[in-house]
């Protein structure tokens, strides 16, 4: 077979269907840098942390396609950044207050998922929802109630109605 190369169109061809053996790392860097998404078809041997993180730039919840031996900081913050919802795919041990943060912070997290559910989805989910217990501190809960009122969903009781108060400035 001929060797792909770098002059190889991507977009007549869909990534998915290049014979594993003919992906180059460059082919597979071209790839993420048009759809982050693509990383689910790099075959492992070529993935790395430049790579990854680079398909973490265009979509967070590639996060999910990186091995976990490549799920650094760096790379899960890139993702989160992106789609607070790439929280998920986070390795608990790495959920920090900041990464939580981060997070439940991102207002185009609602959106990355396109499609006819995104209202729905947008209207009865948060990232809050992936925030461990222990980490959903005053000021997580807050931020994630500030982008998401549907979040008061996942507020730990306690502190529900001191966020709801602080949110409307009413008395539940």
């Amino acid at each position: 077979m001929e060797e792909l190369t770098m002059t190889t169109d991507l977009e007549k061809i869909s990534f998915e269907d290049i014979p594993d053996d003919l992906k180059t790392p460059e082919i597979c860097l071209e790839a993420v840098k048009q759809k982050g998404l693509a990383l689910k078809y790099v075959p492992e041997a070529l993935k790395t942390e430049a790579l990854c993180f680079e398909a973490m730039q265009h979509s967070g919840s590639a996060l999910e396609y990186v091995p976990e031996q490549l799920r650094t900081e760096k790379i899960c913050l890139a993702a989160v950044q992106v789609y607070g919802y790439a929280l998920d795919y986070v390795p608990e041990a790495m959920k920090t207050e900041a990464l939580c943060l981060a997070a439940v912070q991102n207002k185009e997290s609602r959106i990355e998922a396109r499609g006819k559910l995104t209202y729905y989805f947008q209207q009865t989910s948060s990232v809050l929802e992936y925030v461990p217990q222990e980490m959903k501190t005053k000021a997580i809960c807050l931020a994630a109630v500030r982008v998401n009122s549907y979040a008061i969903k996942y507020v730990p009781i306690k502190m529900k109605a001191t966020i709801n108060k602080q949110v409307t400035g009413k008395e539940q």
